[in-house]
């Protein structure tokens, strides 16, 4: 039985977005149902129509969130903030450059990798298990992928890809994939809010309102792991290791120690997947 869980959703996967994130949190299964207590307990007292908070049309304030003024926003923000804050371990996620990742797919067209958020998918299970390995707590982790209309089919070729590498479940302390839907799960909701945010912060100079920026602040001063990814070079040569089958706990540092074939230049670390190059 799996102790620990992950919880993804994707931001930016719209037409036009320039870049994809997959992002959620980990935490422990009982801090994940505290977690979902508490959300719902909030979001009672809210009295929202759909039942669950959706982090786009709260910010666009929409439906229930239309007559909701500047100050009421941010402090049931800050109110989700504080939970995610008290009850999640580890912010996880990976981002890409869409026509970066278009690009160099176009000089390597893997069917395993075949687009911008199974890349970043598939790499959340590394970023997981470094943190994993360096925890004090090591048990399996069990990933829940959010599983919305538009990407309805992404969760079933990223699973039948996985099931093909030899031993992934032990080479990632995996314990299991499912998928769900935000509108039914709490945790969920929490990691559509990190996904929204860790996209907001890459693509925007300054993030306004204030409210926004601030709280997506408190937001990642818990601790984070994952990459932003931005260079075609350096993309193609993980869509080969990738496609070689290359146990991805070692694919992190092979192919960020060799981004550049000239051994005079410096190399530019990856940044934090949150955060713009």
């Amino acid at each position: 039985m799996s102790v620990l869980a992950a919880y993804l959703d994707d931001s930016g996967t719209h037409v036009g977005s320039g870049w994809v994130v997959v992002a959620g949190g980990v935490a422990s299964v009982q801090q994940w149902s505290k977690l979902s207590r508490a959300w719902e307990r909030a979001l009672v007292d809210w009295k929202l129509t759909k039942g669950y908070f959706r982090m786009t049309e709260f910010v666009n304030g929409v439906g229930d969130y239309s007559a909701w003024s500047t100050d009421l926003k941010a402090a049931r923000l800050n109110q989700l903030v504080r939970i995610i804050d008290e009850n999640v371990r580890l912010l996880v996620g990976n981002a890409v450059n869409e026509a970066d990742f278009n690009e160099a797919f176009r000089r390597f067209p893997t069917a395993k990798i075949g687009t911008a958020y199974r890349f970043c998918a598939f790499l959340c299970l590394p970023a997981v298990n470094t943190w994993r390995e360096h925890s004090p707590r090591r048990e399996p982790v069990a990933f829940i992928f959010e599983s919305g209309n538009k990407l309805k089919n992404e969760y079933g070729k990223i699973l039948a890809q996985l099931g093909s590498f030899a031993g992934p479940r032990e080479k990632f302390g995996v314990a299991s994939f499912a998928e769900g839907q935000k509108r039914k799960m709490p945790a969920l909701q929490a990691a559509d809010l990190i996904a929204y945010a860790a996209y907001k912060r890459l693509v925007e100079k300054k993030i306004a309102p204030t409210y926004l920026e601030m709280a997506f602040e408190r937001l990642f001063k818990i601790q984070t792991q994952g990459k932003v990814f931005g260079n075609p070079d350096l993309l193609e040569k993980y869509l080969r290791h990738m496609e070689d089958g290359k146990p991805y706990s070692s694919l992190l540092a092979d192919v960020t120690g060799s981004q550049t074939t000239d051994p005079g230049a410096e190399q530019e670390p990856l940044s934090d997947f949150h955060r713009a190059s």
